[in-house]
């Protein structure tokens, strides 16, 4: 007779996974909310490298700016991102609530 494992992995487990989904579905949403409220320059250079999947070198020509500046408006729109996926204001980083998550700053 074969033992069936004690433990199974968390994969394996559908409710596991459904808990995994939903909640995978729930950062997504914060992702996107967190893009919309990104400085645009910052919201450009960001999607251009994650989306569009350009090289720093083919941004900055596309843009019509240095490498240097890409290189420190994507670290500054990722910090951004970030904090704000967290639900941190990234000045202060104080916790947000949730009426100042999607608001202007």
């Amino acid at each position: 007779m074969a033992r069936v494992p004690a433990e199974r992995p968390l994969d394996d487990d559908p409710a596991e996974r459904a808990v995994a989904a939903a909640d995978a579905g729930a950062r997504w949403t914060r992702v996107m909310d967190a893009i919309g409220t990104l400085p645009e320059a910052e919201r450009q250079v960001l999607l251009l490298f994650a989306w569009e999947e350009l090289s720093y070198d083919e941004i900055a020509l596309a843009l019509g700016v240095p490498v240097g500046t890409v290189r420190s408006r994507l670290s500054r729109g990722r910090a951004r991102l970030a904090a704000l996926t967290q639900g941190l204001d990234t000045i202060t980083d104080v916790p947000l609530t949730p009426c100042d998550a999607g608001g202007e700053r």
